[in-house]
């Protein structure tokens, strides 16, 4: 079939699922675009979006064909208009993409009326992913097919259908691949799926003192230390107490750094750190009386607090991690403190395995994202300019050749029904019929077999199953999942093919 002529027009039809009419425009290569809009298509503003995307690719937008009520389904009107406009156009691309029956049978009847061997009939075909074309050869209708093939980038996907990237992650931080190795190997894996309280510190060994490691210790022979603090203590007020009491964590954590049983304990450092510590530690202190109850401090709720404090950072505690085997790891993620505030800040263990997930996707398997255009970490999109705050957030956003996108969503616990129908909805809003939704969850067949993962993860995955597709990353192979109260049985794709079924 010959090449397109350079100043090729394109006829479409605007539709509320206006990337029908991008593809076969951009693909084709297409100088510019007349639209047929009915006046509901107008009203809706469907052709706003795509005609900006398009002028920006440097395509002619030509005044469109309008149709009124009583046009837009009488096929001999559409008929004639066309012709009309279209007679000094050497070479015409008709594109089958949207609008209603009768639209689409007066394009097909006016290709067929200019009986033009420069004319061809186009069809982005989603289902198969070709791009179908008609031409007339000789008087006989030819078909040929290609496999859709376009560069649209997110945000031209969304703004096609009149939705605004907010913001997104626009340099990721590149660990090249050593944090996925830190999940794969242990540590982090545990963090990720030792929710369950019987597995939180599975990973750390548990060192407390015993009473007669604590009576040798030189916290207690040196107890002679402390006592200023104590009398001060006496005749304090609430507040006064708690200026004695971040003293005397400041000069115990000093003492204790220092000493052979700081391996044993999780020690504050930090300014917050010290002050979590402290509000821990405050119940017991502002009970103390005498000087027995001093000793008693010293002796037992002192370190009540060091276990309960270690307790609560179990989640940073990567103690037993060899440092030089992950250069390229920041020298913070090695600290209890550091690393569990950066949770907090950042929304919890859940920001990090969405780490680790784009550790993985960048820098273990990048083979599963060639087939994509664009991929967007942490994507915010709103619905118009005017908006204060995004509507819609996504773990990653991903553009496919096909124009269409792909939402994937790194989840460590449950998705509750809502926040599924209210993410597929706006992800249809923002990009059509043809995206999908996926969820990926810190899944594996060891973990599986431990029973170490949470019985609300597995119930998620059996509701999601097959509405969503799902990937559990840790493994290789397909895996199936059995649950233990149905007995039901559902098998999940291997990585390689969850992400060729999305390209």
């Amino acid at each position: 079939m010959p090449e397109l002529a350079s100043n090729t027009l394109m006829v479409a039809v605007s539709t509320g699922q206006n990337t029908a009419n991008a593809v076969p425009a951009l693909q084709l290569g297409v100088s510019s675009i007349l639209l047929v809009e009915t006046e509901y298509a107008q009203q809706q503003g469907w052709s706003k979006g795509l005609c900006q995307v398009l002028k920006k690719r440097r395509l002619k937008i030509e005044a469109p064909v309008i149709l009124d009520r009583e046009e837009s389904s009488r096929i001999d009107l559409i008929q004639t208009k066309l012709l009309e406009r279209l007679e000094n156009y050497p070479a015409v691309i008709f594109n089958l993409g949207g609008g209603q029956k009768a639209q689409q049978i007066a394009i097909w009847d006016v290709f067929n009326k200019r009986n033009n061997s420069n004319d061809r009939v186009t069809y982005a075909n989603m289902g198969n992913g070709q791009l179908e074309l008609w031409q007339r050869e000789n008087g006989e209708l030819k078909y040929t097919a290609k496999s859709i093939n376009c560069d649209l980038r997110v945000e031209e996907i969304l703004r096609i259908f009149n939705k605004y990237l907010y913001s997104y992650e626009k340099n990721p931080k590149n660990f090249g691949g050593e944090l996925f190795k830190l999940y794969e190997e242990g540590p982090l894996k545990k963090i990720i799926h030792g929710q369950r309280k019987e597995n939180r510190i599975a990973n750390i060994e548990d060192k407390r003192l015993t009473e007669e490691e604590l009576k040798n210790s030189f916290l207690w022979k040196n107890f002679h230390i402390f006592l200023g603090d104590y009398y001060r203590l006496q005749n304090a007020n609430n507040n006064q107490k708690n200026k004695i009491l971040e003293s005397l964590v400041l000069k115990i954590v000093k003492q204790i750094k220092n000493s052979p049983i700081s391996e044993n304990l999780a020690l504050p450092e930090e300014p917050n750190e010290l002050r979590k510590f402290q509000k821990i530690l405050s119940p017991a202190f502002v009970r103390i009386k005498t000087v027995k109850h001093f000793k008693r401090f010293l002796k037992k709720d002192l370190f009540k607090a060091f276990a309960e404090y270690k307790d609560k950072i179990y989640t940073g505690n990567l103690i037993s991690i060899d440092r030089k085997k992950y250069q390229s790891l920041p020298a913070g993620i090695f600290s209890s403190y550091e690393l569990s505030q950066q949770l907090e800040q950042q929304g919890g263990v859940g920001f990090i395995f969405e780490t680790i997930v784009y550790d993985w996707l960048k820098n273990i398997k990048p083979q599963f994202t060639e087939g994509f255009v664009d991929i967007l970490k942490n994507a915010k999109i709103k619905s118009n300019l005017e908006a204060a705050n995004p509507e819609a957030e996504h773990d990653f956003l991903f553009a496919t050749k096909k124009g269409t996108l792909v939402s994937l969503d790194a989840k460590i616990g449950e998705l509750p029904q809502k926040d599924l129908d209210a993410r597929l909805l706006n992800l249809s809003q923002g990009s059509g019929a043809y995206a999908k939704f996926c969820v990926v969850l810190p899944l594996d067949q060891k973990f599986y077999e431990q029973d170490l993962i949470q019985p609300h993860v597995l119930n998620t995955i059996f509701k999601l199953h097959p509405r969503v597709p799902i990937l559990g990353l840790g493994f290789s192979s397909e895996l199936e999942l059995k649950h233990s109260k149905s007995q039901k049985s559902i098998r999940l794709k291997s990585p390689e093919d969850f992400f060729a079924a999305l390209r």
